[in-house]
């Protein structure tokens, strides 16, 4: 019989499943009833876009400083090109779907998206419930990576997403309220 083929993923998947049941048995403080409750919103984040004929392929090898290990061709005498990245252009809107599930004293709020710390810290600190656990990723519909407000002039790849760098962090917080509002009222 062959031995299984162990992968760096089915390795971690192994580790992360372990620690799972060691959690799960070290639990002891059990309640008959628990409340669920939850909710969901959808919040508008202003979006950009590309101009016409823009490298992005170039603009993000660029920002993320691989440009010399896939276009070595552009350093004329080992000299660095300019590091001048494509100027978005603002537009649109860009949806972020949000979730909430509260589980007892425990709230979880669902971005789906891939932010800064800085938001998800303030949501940490604007929630009603002490114990309040932010999650990203949470659906296929992402809307991107997002800088936090302080963050937004930073030249990072984050910058040339779907989502405009600045004035977020207020609109995420708000729906994370608003989904604490409607899940308190039901």
């Amino acid at each position: 019989m062959e031995s299984p083929v162990i992968t760096r993923n089915s390795h971690w998947g192994a580790v992360h499943g372990i620690d799972a049941i060691k959690v799960i048995n070290s639990i002891t403080d059990m309640k008959d009833k628990m409340r669920i409750t939850t909710s969901s919103t959808t919040v508008e984040l202003e979006g950009q876009r590309a101009p016409e004929g823009a490298d992005m392929q170039y603009n993000r090898l660029l920002v993320d400083n691989f440009l010399k290990g896939y276009r070595p061709e552009l350093f004329e005498g080992g000299k660095r090109p300019e590091k001048k990245l494509v100027e978005m252009i603002p537009g649109g809107t860009v949806p972020l779907l949000m979730q909430l599930a509260i589980l007892g004293d425990t709230a979880f709020v669902g971005q789906a998206l891939e932010s800064y710390c800085k938001i998800g810290y303030k949501c940490k600190e604007a929630s009603p419930f002490k114990n309040t656990v932010v999650v990203t990723h949470t659906d296929g519909r992402r809307a991107g990576y997002i800088l936090d407000d302080d963050s937004a002039g930073h030249k990072v790849f984050q910058s040339v997403g779907a989502v405009r760098p600045g004035n977020n962090d207020g609109k995420i917080v708000k729906g994370m309220l608003e989904m604490f509002d409607d899940a308190m009222t039901k």
